[in-house]
């Protein structure tokens, strides 16, 4: 039987298959990545973000990075957020950058604000850890030993 090609890089490199856990830090256009289903049905954030449901191809009514429904050809996928935390990555999101999108969302929708900032926070993925600042966590994260690496 074949290694996975994690395990074969992992080997190649002498590493134990859990002995690496990522950091990922949600900030600025990313924080949406860490908001979850039912805060993108009711700020149609697909809408805002311009992104699209794999399998309708509407504008997302749910969080299509954190999973992959049952039927879809990304339901076995391991980079769906919901995946990458059960492999031990630790997903952070920026409070400054998730309040940010709460009022904005807040003001295009004419809804309360505070109301709408208190929806965001108890309305985060499953693991997902609110930090005050991306960018103090990012470097908080380097300075335990993280490699930067800039997403799209």
């Amino acid at each position: 039987m074949h290694a996975s090609p994690r395990r074969d890089f992992l080997g190649r490199l002498g590493a134990a298959v859990t002995g690496l856990a990522g950091r990922s830090v949600a900030r600025q256009l990313g924080a949406p990545l860490a908001f979850g289903d039912s805060l993108w049905a009711r700020y149609e954030i697909g809408v805002e973000t311009h992104v699209s449901d794999p399998m309708t191809h509407a504008p997302a009514r749910r969080n299509p990075f954190w999973s992959a429904p049952a039927g879809s050809p990304r339901a076995h996928d391991a980079s769906t957020l919901e995946a990458l935390l059960g492999r031990g990555v630790t997903l952070l999101i920026c409070n400054i950058a998730a309040m940010n999108w709460a009022a904005r969302l807040a003001q295009k929708r004419e809804r309360d604000v505070e109301e709408t900032r208190n929806q965001v926070r108890n309305g985060l993925v499953p693991g997902a850890i609110l930090v005050p600042s991306g960018i103090f966590a990012l470097i908080r994260a380097q300075n335990a030993g993280c490699a930067f690496v800039r997403g799209a």
